[in-house]
């Protein structure tokens, strides 16, 4: 399978989502996975999508509903469950 990675974002101890273009694949190219950090070319739990946009969003949203710690910064300011997202984006550019 001719894939090329484009992002890779820490889940928990032993996971990591990756997000992966499939110049192969006409109707879904963007696919984001679940991998074991110890073995990241087996990956699992695809997401498949039309368009970078979707493939991005459900990327950020794989690594920050799986984020402890920022989950637990984000339940201390009560963060609205729309904004998180955006808070998360900017944490994640550290």
């Amino acid at each position: 399978m001719n894939r090329e990675l484009l992002e890779t974002a820490d889940i928990d101890k032993e996971l990591i989502a990756v997000l992966y273009y499939l110049p192969d694949n006409k109707y879904t190219p963007w696919v984001t996975w679940a991998a074991r950090k110890d073995s990241p070319q087996n990956t699992f739990w695809g997401h498949y999508f039309q368009t970078l946009e979707d493939a991005q969003a459900d990327f950020d949203m794989r690594a920050f509903e799986r984020s402890h710690k920022l989950n637990k910064v984000l339940d201390a300011l009560e963060a609205p469950e729309e904004s998180r997202r955006d808070i998360y984006r900017k944490f994640r550019r550290y």
